[in-house]
């Protein structure tokens, strides 16, 4: 091709035959991998510090250790949610798969508000 590329032509990607029929196949294995291991309570906090860390101020980083060692106490809420989901794991395929966010959920979350739905106007749910 020259600089301009007014002459070049796109070919299209030929695939080998084995990765078109594993597209197709791949969820027959499914039930038989490894179920998604939940982290441990403090590992999740550690995470959670460290991507803190870079973005917010030193004293805002000292709070929120603070707060995450209270979250983490035994017997507190860090053990219950993390108890609850270890069970959530237990009884799905993928506990992680339902804490993804879609697009419009994103977009909400940014916005701060959504556009009422028919269903909204109908049952007068103006609040959202």
């Amino acid at each position: 091709c020259n600089k301009n590329y007014s002459h070049c032509v796109v070919q299209p990607l030929l695939l080998p035959k084995c990765l078109i029929l594993v597209r197709g196949r791949y969820l027959n294995h499914q039930k038989g991998l490894p179920r998604v291991p939940v982290p441990p309570l403090r590992k999740i906090c550690e995470g959670y510090l460290g991507a803190l860390d870079p973005i917010i101020e030193e004293y805002e980083l000292k709070q929120a250790k603070q707060m995450v060692e209270t979250f983490m106490k035994g017997g507190g809420v860090g053990e219950e949610l993390q108890r609850n989901l270890v069970r959530k794991a237990c009884n799905t395929d993928n506990w992680v798969s339902s804490f993804i966010a879609t697009k419009r959920e994103i977009q909400v979350a940014v916005s701060g508000h959504r556009e009422l739905t028919d269903s909204d106007r109908k049952y007068g749910n103006s609040n959202s």
